[in-house]
């Protein structure tokens, strides 16, 4: 589908109106495609993230997010302080 206006061709979740972008309205799939096996809970497969997220709160369990820095740095790529 193209925008008349413009003639942007929109994608699912795109704003329909001039100028576009993604909308904040957009829904976030929730599935796993082909599922999620997790070692750490014993093996098990998860279809979607409500699922997962379930479990893990029923077992008493938090995400652990570990900052690895670099060698011989203290900054990482994958982790940082957002205070």
């Amino acid at each position: 589908m193209r925008c008349e206006r413009c003639k942007k061709k929109l994608k699912v979740g795109d704003w329909p109106y001039c100028p576009h972008g993604l909308s904040s309205l957009s829904v976030v799939d929730d599935t796993i495609i082909g599922g999620m096996t997790v070692e750490n809970l014993g093996g098990m497969t998860f279809y979607s993230k409500t699922e997962w997220r379930k479990e893990v709160k029923r077992q008493g369990l938090i995400q652990k997010v570990q900052h690895v820095p670099k060698q011989g740095s203290d900054k990482s790529r994958q982790t940082q302080r957002w205070v």
